[in-house]
């Protein structure tokens, strides 16, 4: 190899006999003040320049009983682009009359204080909602966070229609929002999530989510063809490889690529029939982390396979994975 990284294995089988792609922690100490879950409805998706339009807000207390609920229309004080309306249905007219975000905002950080914040997305709707609140002259910071998502994704890595709310909210035997992409809806059914797991002994705030074996098993029972992205990933990393460049270096060589994706795939023709699976396979055969992400996937996957549903569906009448007490995840590293 001509280069070298350290990553992280999380989902290592060893401190993981449940085959999840990271880790839950168990709730030793159920936050005293409470939660916060949370979900925004916005102008777009970059959390530095983008507006929310409508947010809810649900208050659990440290058993995950609702106490109270926020939700309501923000005036984003410019343009709802068409693109956004036609995800969450919210028009310029819609939030003529409500009131921005900054008149709304110290009532808002009020909500959140000492809470833990939890959203479905986190990464999405956490940003967003701090920057709006900076932006009011209210800088806030979640004393913790966590993401309900992530939670889905750990304990149900195969489930076959995915894990967006809509889908996940039947795997975990909850009725899906009455209307998706409404955030009153979708924060109700996070709210429910979150309450889950704190019912079964699961901390809501320590999930680890370890991104590239959650890929590589979701990729595992995937025929359909790479996507584009996924084919200029492959030749992202294919130019770290000597041996896989042009005679000038300065590129890489399709043909020499063609080649070893065969090792993979005999009968292809050309890079664009490799399927998700394969190509995940060809990737392994390039990065420096490759094998030891294979190995240890394959354990995880005949794990997987052991426990009931298969890593798809919910353990018997368990919501989630009953823990054993190793829950701190341990760090492997390659060069």
């Amino acid at each position: 190899m001509t280069h070298a990284l350290s990553l992280p294995i999380l989902a290592d089988a060893k401190t993981n006999p449940l085959g999840l792609p990271g880790s839950l922690g168990p709730l030793l100490h159920p936050h005293p003040v409470g939660y916060a879950v949370i979900d925004l409805e916005t102008t777009g998706t970059k959390p530095s320049t983008d507006r929310i339009v409508a947010f809810a807000i649900i208050l659990l207390d440290p058993t995950g009983a609702k106490t109270e609920t926020f939700h309501g229309l923000v005036d984003p004080e410019c343009p709802i682009p068409p693109d956004a309306t036609d995800v969450h249905g919210i028009t310029d007219e819609m939030v003529a009359t409500a009131q921005p975000f900054r008149a709304q905002a110290e009532a808002i950080r009020r909500l959140l204080d000492g809470r833990a914040v939890i959203a479905y997305n986190a990464s999405f709707d956490i940003p967003l909602l701090t920057h709006e609140l900076t932006r009011a002259g209210i800088p806030f910071e979640p004393l913790s966070q966590g993401c309900a998502l992530h939670a889905v994704q750990v304990a149900y890595p195969l489930a076959p229609a995915g894990h967006k709310l809509v889908d996940a909210a039947p795997l975990l035997g909850l009725n899906p929002p009455d209307d998706a992409h409404d955030a009153y809806s979708d924060a109700t059914v996070a709210a429910e999530i979150t309450a889950s797991l704190i019912r079964e002994g699961v901390d809501p705030i320590a999930t680890v989510f370890d991104a590239a074996m959650f890929f590589w098993l979701r990729a595992q029972i995937s025929d359909q063809l790479a996507t584009r992205n996924q084919i200029r990933r492959l030749f992202a990393i294919a130019r770290h490889e000597h041996n896989l460049l042009d005679e000038t270096e300065e590129r890489v060589d399709r043909d020499k690529l063609l080649a070893l994706a065969r090792e993979v795939a005999p009968s292809i023709e050309s890079l664009e029939e490799l399927t998700r699976r394969e190509i995940q396979a060809v990737y392994d055969l390039i990065e420096v982390m490759g094998p030891a992400r294979s190995e240890c996937g394959a354990t995880l996957i005949e794990r997987l396979a052991e426990r009931r549903g298969k890593g798809a569906r919910r353990d018997g009448e368990r919501v989630w994975p009953e823990l054993p007490r190793w829950a701190v995840p341990r760090f492997s590293s390659g060069s």
